[in-house]
């Protein structure tokens, strides 16, 4: 008897720019969680603070818009 696998691939339907917030939210998580360790709060406000505003607000948030209006995958 044969093993098959009959469960179909998984498709990874997200788009560039929501693997790019992604991974940029990880490494801001990352880097803040470093900074709270370290008990520099200010700079883990920053790190936080940069994300939002210059990663999520400026970038995503105009690359999401274009692909809402599209029907593309952050439409779904």
């Amino acid at each position: 008897s044969t093993d098959t696998d009959h469960r179909l691939p998984v498709i990874d339907r997200r788009s560039l720019a929501d693997r790019w917030i992604e991974s940029r939210l990880s490494a801001t998580v990352g880097e803040a969680t470093r900074l709270f360790d370290a008990y520099q709060f200010g700079e883990a406000g920053r790190q936080a603070y940069e994300f939002l505003w210059g990663d999520f607000a400026d970038w995503y948030i105009e690359a999401a818009k274009g692909q809402l209006a599209a029907g593309g995958p952050a439409a779904a």
